[in-house]
């Protein structure tokens, strides 16, 4: 009986299987067959597939319970893959789910036959994209690899956000260990900032709930998110972060300690500097070459931002590693609309000198046509700083001020 085959080349086993005949199926394993014989001529996979693809899971269980081979790796058409990949193949997330609650190895990759192609797909990422989320459940709950990364870099999490999965990056997130979180693909992404990137933030306030530090996870300059979206001026993003209570007072990695507020006080956007200040950030941090985002805004003459700094207590007077405090920095960088904010304000020290004795004067006498703003010109900001003195000063200092030698000897007469 077990040896005989119908016309199809289909043995009792399989037709058993296959019709879900689960006291004859029973009988038949009981005589000793080989219970992992392979259907199509022995080149497809085990009679197990045959029990699920047609819903006879009594059957399955019966199979399973016997030590039926739950891989049955199989050259499938154009990949050479396991049983749980046919399924997914199939679009059948309850037998898959079976197979993985019955034990199947769901790290199996399945594999291009194709020699020039090297190409591995996981079934995590696989059920993510597909949207099998009971599969996605069933990966998770068996401690499948969530670390394991695509030819992109990407890992499962990735593809939850890329796909819009909600629901699947939340079975990721109910792992015990979500190390994955800090893994980035090759273009230097992790799963949250794909997710700010993308404008995906409900799912990237899922993954900050889960892990609160990932939004200070670093990038190879040594920025943060927070760095990285104020820089981009993405000021949703920017608000989307600090409602996160994302510590934005945190400085750069890479020595250079710039803070969120340097990097905003150069972006064309007043709003994204208004609520730095507004999260805590301090006006008066300084970079490890000693700017504030004062010295930052008056260098790329932003005069609202300057304002802006001002208005909410930033020192003028703080030097920078050339000894320059805010006004001596515009003026070297011929920012002459910030110029004209600094010579108003009463706090600024307008007779300081940097290292080289060299005071807003000198500077100015420096400058060529090319450094100041079109329609603009060094006079002008000589012309500024000079009323600026004449108005205060008597002429006796006045004077001193004018003919006074820097430490090459030279005035800052034009």
């Amino acid at each position: 009986m077990c040896l005989f085959r119908d016309e199809g080349g289909r043995s009792c086993l399989e037709l058993a299987a296959f019709y879900g005949l689960i006291n004859t199926l029973r009988v038949i394993c009981g005589l000793g067959v080989n219970i992992n014989e392979r259907v199509d001529g022995g080149y497809g996979y085990t009679v197990l597939k045959h029990t699920l693809s047609e819903d006879h899971y009594d059957c399955a269980q019966l199979l399973v319970s016997l030590g039926c081979d739950l891989e049955s790796t199989t050259a499938d058409g154009s990949f050479i893959q396991t049983m749980l990949h046919y399924f997914i193949d199939s679009d059948d997330e309850k037998a898959a789910v079976f197979l993985v609650q019955s034990g199947c190895n769901g790290n199996a990759k399945r594999v291009s036959r194709d020699s020039g192609e090297e190409r591995e797909e996981s079934a995590l990422h696989r059920a993510v994209s597909s949207g099998m989320n009971k599969l996605v459940s069933a990966l998770v709950a068996a401690k499948v690899s969530l670390t394991w990364q695509d030819a992109q870099g990407r890992t499962a999490c990735h593809v939850a956000v890329q796909e819009r999965n909600a629901e699947a990056l939340s079975e990721l997130l109910k792992a015990s260990d979500v190390s994955f979180l800090s893994i980035r693909d090759k273009i230097g992404q992790t799963p949250f900032s794909m997710a700010v990137v993308t404008k995906e933030h409900s799912l990237a306030a899922a993954i900050v709930e889960r892990q609160p530090h990932v939004a200070l996870q670093t990038n190879g300059n040594g920025e943060n998110l927070l760095h990285t979206t104020v820089k981009s001026n993405d000021l949703e993003s920017v608000l989307f972060l600090l409602s996160t209570q994302t510590d934005a007072t945190r400085v750069t990695t890479d020595g250079s300690k710039r803070s969120a507020l340097h990097y905003a006080a150069n972006v064309d956007n007043e709003l994204i500097l208004r609520n730095l200040i507004l999260a805590g950030c301090d006006v008066g941090a300084t970079a490890a070459d000693g700017s504030t985002a004062l010295h930052v805004a008056v260098r790329a003459n932003r005069p609202v931002h300057a304002e802006i700094l001002l208005e909410n207590g930033a020192d003028p007077n703080v030097v920078d590693e050339r000894s320059e405090n805010a006004l001596l920095a515009a003026v070297r960088c011929g920012s002459v609309d910030c110029v004209e904010v600094l010579v108003g304000n009463p706090k600024v020290d307008s007779l300081a000198v940097n290292k080289n004795g060299q005071t807003a004067l000198h500077l100015c006498s420096t400058l060529t046509g090319e450094k100041v703003p079109p329609k603009s010109s060094p006079a002008e900001i000589c012309d500024l700083l000079l009323r600026r003195e004449a108005g205060r000063l008597s002429d006796k200092d006045f004077g001193a001020y004018v003919d006074l030698r820097d430490a090459d000897g030279n005035t800052g007469k034009f």
